[in-house]
């Protein structure tokens, strides 16, 4: 896998997820190494052949997609967004807050969805406003807890999965959330970001390369509108009591989301994100009757 120029010393490495890295006095500063063990490997064997004597890894959020390869890259350093920690090393953790089952014993698909705990011998915290290798951690939860994004001067910005591609939202229809309110800020943060800083390259974890505001405007709306249409499907399913479950078997069928356990999982999760927005927002009831928690949209 060959490496694309960015900057002088900054390369972008293809991929979904892309993977960032960066070059300081013979050390190699990666960002979201990727989805595989195979993709650590890939890395590995590259910075081998170029003898870089240590590795440095950020990652901006404890997702399987972007943490795997950690399993054979084993860098000398890891740094994880704070309060994602136990994310990352814990795979009980992980399921419980990404999926709510591990599937990894009945469905043959999960076990490269759902990463194990990665082992790490020693980590380090980031938070917003810290750097490590010259890049500036970005607060931009929403996607996950303590998703974070990171800033190279004015040059680039690697948002992770802050923002979804235009292949991707057609695929899954819903962009993942672990808190609405929280992920629409953010992707407004980075509009806001870019207008103040001008940044050469924004760059997504799932997604082309951007290198203009009005493409970023275009895939920000873009990820705002899924969101709207989804919501506008949830307020309508909801005109009658729905439980969490029987709305997430609805919305899967109207949106033609691929019927699989994990799709449904994920849908499910998104959609819990997207309720507790409603209720806060008075939009829609919850109420428990004959055992059961209802939804209810509030005419």
């Amino acid at each position: 896998m060959s490496l694309v120029d960015l900057t002088k010393d900054t390369y972008l490495m293809r991929g979904s997820p892309a993977t960032l890295i960066r070059i300081i006095d013979n050390v190699a500063c990666v960002i979201d190494p990727g989805s595989s063990s195979e993709r650590g490997l890939e890395i590995k064997r590259l910075l081998d052949k170029k003898g870089f004597s240590k590795v440095l890894v950020l990652i901006t959020h404890h997702h399987t997609d972007h943490i795997y390869a950690l399993t054979t890259l084993k860098p000398s350093e890891v740094y994880l967004p704070r309060g994602e920690e136990l994310l990352v090393t814990s795979k009980s953790f992980r399921v419980f807050l990404d999926y709510g089952l591990d599937l990894t014993a009945i469905d043959k698909t999960a076990g490269s969805l759902i990463a194990p705990g990665i082992e790490l011998n020693d980590f380090l915290s980031v938070r917003d406003g810290e750097e490590v290798c010259g890049f500036k951690a970005i607060d931009l939860k929403g996607h996950s807890p303590g998703q974070l994004g990171y800033s190279l001067n004015n040059e680039l910005l690697y948002v992770g999965d802050a923002l979804f591609g235009d292949k991707v939202l057609s695929r899954v229809k819903i962009p993942y959330l672990n808190d609405y309110s929280d992920y629409v800020n953010s992707l407004y943060k980075l509009m806001e970001l870019y207008s103040r800083v001008g940044y050469k390259y924004v760059i997504m974890g799932h997604g082309p390369l951007v290198n203009s505001k009005s493409d970023l405007a275009k895939f920000i709306d873009l990820n705002i509108r899924y969101l709207e249409d989804v919501e506008k499907h949830v307020v309508a399913s909801l005109k009658e009591p729905r439980t969490l479950d029987q709305l997430t078997s609805i919305i899967i069928q109207r949106l033609g989301i691929e019927e699989s356990p994990i799709s449904y999982l994920l849908t499910n999760t998104s959609l819990r994100a997207m309720v507790n927005h409603l209720a806060q927002s008075r939009r829609i009831n919850v109420y428990v009757e004959k055992g059961q928690l209802f939804l209810k949209s509030i005419e």
